[in-house]
């Protein structure tokens, strides 16, 4: 419904339970309601953005990794197999790498990064937390923020 009264215009906006918003013009144009409006909604797009977003996180497609060659090295006893860079085939990654994760509440991302390492430097620290030392490839491997990338 649109009306002059006065240098006024006024328009008419039907809302949800049938009432009625009246958004007015002034002679310059500024429009406070409708300004209001206009933020409440941008509010509401951007938190439903901000919420799917976080809900989906984004990850980029990395190289596949490339297997280091094979190095002769002494017989490692038993209980330092896999704890020192380089001593781990490649299929021992997954048990080694459920295990350090056992503990987490994050499993998934947890053993996604700890395969990826693991791969890369063939060693998984031992226990669930913690005894990065002992594998310096996994130890010092970054983000791009600084952080630690290897569980």
């Amino acid at each position: 419904m649109l009306s002059q009264f006065h240098g006024l215009y006024t328009f008419s906006l039907a809302c949800k339970r049938n009432h009625l918003l009246e958004l007015q013009y002034n002679n310059s144009g500024s429009l406070k309601m409708a300004t209001k409006l206009n933020l409440i909604v941008f509010s509401i797009v951007m938190l439903h953005h901000l919420i799917s977003v976080q809900m989906h996180p984004i990850h980029a497609k990395s190289p596949a990794p490339q297997p280091h060659p094979p190095q002769s090295q002494p017989h490692h006893n038993s209980s330092q197999n896999g704890t020192t860079e380089g001593s781990l085939q490649l299929q021992e990654c997954g048990p080694r790498c459920g295990h350090r994760c056992s503990n987490t509440q994050y499993k998934k991302p947890c053993l996604f990064f700890c395969n990826k390492c693991c791969t890369k430097c063939l060693c998984v620290p031992p226990g669930t937390y913690g005894n990065k030392q002992v594998c310096p490839c996994y130890n010092n491997w970054k983000t791009k923020l600084g952080g630690p990338k290897c569980p």
